[in-house]
């Protein structure tokens, strides 16, 4: 999942052959598709939950 993203780019942090450049680079690609993640999980549940609402009227 998106943690195990986070995970390698740590990892590849403690590898000499990356710069700090490219290991914040990277870091902020996991964090990027973190939040677009979670963007896209809100608005599922909160269509979700519109849909329950209604069905409930």
């Amino acid at each position: 999942m998106s943690s195990e993203r986070v995970e390698r780019a740590i990892k590849q942090a403690a590898q000499s052959r990356y710069t700090v450049d490219e290991v914040v680079a990277a870091m902020e690609l996991a964090f990027g598709d973190l939040r677009q993640e979670f963007l896209a999980e809100i608005d599922a549940l909160t269509a979700e939950i519109e849909a329950l609402k209604e069905a409930k009227k």
